[in-house]
């Protein structure tokens, strides 16, 4: 894990941010964050990336941020070394240095209606400036969801471990046992509902798009943050998990409508994306979700920096597959009549 004083040098001697004020951040997986407070009132945010972190790949998805905020996306501004450099690689800590952004993402709550409408809206303005990044081209594609199978051999892993006993509680441990056990006899149908998906489009896309990287300020966004390396992935996939949102699903509110909303803004943003696409955007997330063992598998292999966080979560998001599955036709209906609506 990072080492503050290492952290504090780096920024001193590469950075020219000396005396600054560390305080951690209790966010984040792949990376250690820290505010820092520096001369004049001024704030950065800090990430410290662990060893064996790809930095190659972490320096591709800085890039990526870059060109997103080149053509108008709201971003956190990345900071570049004395040297140049927006990654800085250190004998003793790797970090980068962003802008410190004010803003709240929705992670503990969900979104809003009002929320969705615009995060829709930047999203839609996202992936239409993405469709044209020279690392992917914009193409339909079909199969490339998930791997049920690999799904399969994941869930009979993890269920092994689980029966051994690991470090995690065993209230916990036996509703995760319950949990996999209902994804697994959930394969089947997992399979039927991706024969029936469409070819989904696929391009580059942010890659980790969920709320805790979308960041609010007076009701807009002020910030899409976390990009991932430019790799081709299912539109439809990176618009539901904003859209089915666990916190969002379980907040109360009217998620399917807020989903009707999200889907308004990004069409007037990326009219480019075929109708299909949105109106199968519902069951792409429940397939991927019913398919993902995240984060089941990080907990029983210890790889939690947050362990404990990381089990609410867990617990949200399999209520919110549950709450989705039984309101799918009607979401889907209700998709299918907003397409039909914004054609006439």
């Amino acid at each position: 894990m990072a080492d503050d004083g290492a952290v504090s040098k780096a920024l001193a001697d590469v950075y020219g941010l000396a005396g600054v004020g560390l305080q951690r951040v209790l966010s984040g997986v792949a990376t250690v964050n820290f505010v820092a407070d520096a001369d004049h009132g001024r704030r950065v945010f800090v990430k410290a990336y662990q060893p064996g972190a790809d930095l190659v790949k972490e320096r591709a998805a800085i890039e990526l941020s870059e060109f997103a905020a080149a053509r108008g996306v709201p971003t956190a501004r990345v900071l570049r070394s004395e040297r140049g450099e927006v990654l800085h690689m250190g004998e003793l800590a790797a970090i980068s240095v962003w802008e410190f952004v004010a803003g709240q993402s929705g992670e503990d709550v969900g979104l809003s209606q009002s929320q969705m409408i615009a995060v829709g809206s930047v999203v839609g303005h996202l992936h239409r400036i993405l469709s044209v990044h020279p690392a992917a081209p914009r193409r339909p594609e079909t199969g490339t969801l998930c791997d049920l199978g690999k799904a399969a051999r994941k869930l009979e892993r993890v269920l092994r471990e689980l029966s051994r006993g690991t470090a995690l509680d065993s209230d916990f441990r036996a509703w995760a046992t319950e949990v996999l056990l209902w994804r697994q006899a959930l394969l089947p149908r997992l399979a039927t509902m991706l024969e029936h998906l469409p070819a989904l489009t696929s391009q580059v896309v942010h890659g980790d798009l969920a709320v805790p990287n979308v960041l609010f300020h007076d009701g807009q966004v002020a910030a899409v943050i976390d990009f991932r390396p430019p790799l081709p992935r299912a539109v439809a996939w990176e618009v539901s998990r904003l859209g089915c949102d666990p916190r969002t699903v379980l907040r109360g509110d009217d998620w399917v409508r807020g989903f009707a909303g999200l889907a308004t803004a990004y069409r007037e943003e990326n009219p480019q994306l075929p109708d299909g696409d949105l109106v199968a955007a519902v069951r792409a997330w429940v397939c991927y979700s019913g398919a993902s063992i995240y984060p089941f598998d990080d907990l029983v292999d210890r790889r939690a920096l947050l362990p404990e966080s990381l089990q609410r979560y867990a617990m949200d998001r399999h209520h919110a597959l549950v709450a989705v599955l039984e309101r799918l036709d009607e979401a889907e209906a209700v998709l299918r009549e907003l397409v039909g609506l914004t054609r006439r």
